[in-house]
């Protein structure tokens, strides 16, 4: 795959970056009354193929910080801090939501991300150093053509490919909007 091949420090840090700004044009397009369907649609999708892609790579770069002695145990941690998250994360989301509103809880959100940034550009080094060698533009590109047959070719990952947009949609600010709560009318939620 095409993340085995990345730079597994830059690009979850990058991605991350990206994410901090496709959130982050929500709230001000909420204020300018300017947020469409659209918009509210596009980034929801934009969030999960970051999201999907981020944790991947961060799956890939497990093997290249711990040892092979620890590989299980830091498997299993990972999991649990993914799962952990994808519990809490909305609960609170909808908590904050509760007690601001749907863009100030995308605020904080864009503030983790950010922290997430930090926190990626503190892993080692050497997870810079692409795993493969003689990694070319060419072959990244014969990767992702890989990458991209298996998941046509294989029922279940086609439908996890097309299933994440879809959960995304029914995050907090989204399933808000959804319910007809945020934006609060008409007026600010332009088709």
């Amino acid at each position: 795959m095409a993340v085995d091949r990345a730079r597994l420090r830059r690009m979850p840090a990058l991605l991350t970056g990206v994410q901090v700004l496709v959130l982050g044009s929500v709230p001000p397009a909420f204020a300018w009354s300017a947020l469409t369907r659209t918009h509210l649609f596009t980034v929801a999708c934009v969030s999960g193929a970051l999201t999907a892609t981020v944790s991947v790579a961060l799956q890939s770069a497990l093997p290249r910080v711990v040892s092979r002695e620890q590989l299980m145990a830091a498997n299993s941690v990972l999991t649990g801090a993914r799962t952990a998250g994808m519990i809490g994360g909305p609960a609170l989301g909808g908590a904050l939501i509760g007690i601001t509103d749907p863009a100030s809880a995308l605020l904080v959100e864009c503030v983790a991300y950010t922290l997430g940034v930090l926190l990626f550009l503190a892993l080692p080094a050497a997870l810079n150093a692409p795993a493969a060698t003689g990694v070319t533009e060419g072959s990244r590109r014969e990767a992702l053509r890989e990458g991209l047959a298996v998941l046509r070719r294989e029922p279940l990952l086609h439908r996890q490919a097309l299933a994440t947009p879809g959960l995304n949609l029914g995050g907090a600010p989204p399933a808000r909007w959804w319910a007809g709560r945020w934006p609060p009318g008409p007026a600010s939620c332009r088709s």
